[in-house]
């Protein structure tokens, strides 16, 4: 049978969380986030701004990271990969008004682990104009395994060369059998201009090229219609736009296969991450 677990039930959040023990013994299906915050001014900070407050959202096995994401990041990858979407209230422009991040989903399909060797930590980051800010983490596992294999999915920050063009690669760890691959483009093309940071791709596995991609192509594949949060204010819709993904679930690369990104730079010493989404 599913159990669903309060880990931390709107505690004050201002520093990083401890390490938190996950249900020894039991399948874990899925973590949910939730975060709240008041305006200490007549000036509203919406949610697309309150999301940084999560730093980093980790998972660890044994002591190494299986899931390693800024907030940011997780509402991306539920948006895009998994079709799920936070509730977010927004502020009115004025003190103590609240805002909120309701329900963001975290994967894990972590089957039943010995105590002690599954934790979660949430990083913090302070966010300008808020606070008495609180966060809520439930778990939610099962008496059985729902999925074979486990979700492994750690962001590779990088910023590309000095010169634009291709020559921006990166080699992605051989971990699992590799789903999808997510990227941020930190400049992205708009009514103005057709360049991105990342202007297109391309995925050899085991020497070969395999894939190659603009980054409008991979932008139309992700951003379906039905991929904006169903209940975000006008501010939020921004959220996922500077990402786009790769699904390759249907196919999955081996987990054998050595695979590399070769990003074709539209904008020289800017910022990307390859977010590679495995399942082991």
């Amino acid at each position: 049978m599913k159990q669903a677990r309060l880990i931390l039930d709107r505690q004050s959040f201002t520093a990083n969380t401890d390490l938190l023990d996950l249900t020894a013994g039991r399948y874990i299906d899925y973590l949910t986030i939730s975060i709240k915050g008041e305006m200490t001014a007549a000036s509203a900070v919406n949610p697309a701004s309150f999301i940084d407050i999560l730093d980093v959202v980790q998972v660890r096995y044994l002591g190494s990271p299986v899931i390693y994401l800024t907030g940011e990041e997780i509402w991306a990858l539920d948006d895009l990969w998994f079709g799920k979407h936070p509730i977010t209230i927004a502020p009115a422009a004025e003190t103590d008004s609240q805002v909120k991040i309701m329900g963001l989903y975290v994967p894990v399909a972590q089957p039943a682990r010995p105590a002690g060797t599954l934790h979660l930590q949430i990083l913090y980051s302070a966010v300008s104009g808020v606070d008495t800010t609180t966060l809520t983490v439930a778990e939610i596992s099962s008496d059985k395994a729902l999925e074979g294999k486990y979700y492994h999915i750690v962001r590779m920050p990088g910023t590309t060369a000095a010169a634009t063009g291709y020559g921006n690669r990166v080699k992605l760890p051989q971990v699992g059998e590799l789903h999808g691959i997510m990227f941020y483009s930190a400049t992205i093309p708009t009514n103005a201009s057709e360049t991105a940071t990342v202007q297109r791709v391309t995925i050899e596995v085991d020497g070969h090229k395999l894939i190659e991609r603009e980054w409008h192509e991979m932008y139309a594949d992700s951003h379906t219609g039905g991929n904006q949060p169903t209940f975000a204010s006008p501010g939020d819709c921004t959220v996922t736009d500077n990402y786009a993904l790769i699904d390759l679930s249907n196919d999955p690369i081996p987990a054998a296969s050595k695979v590399e990104v070769d990003i074709d730079a539209g904008v020289a010493s800017s910022t990307f991450v390859v977010i590679p989404i495995y399942r082991v």
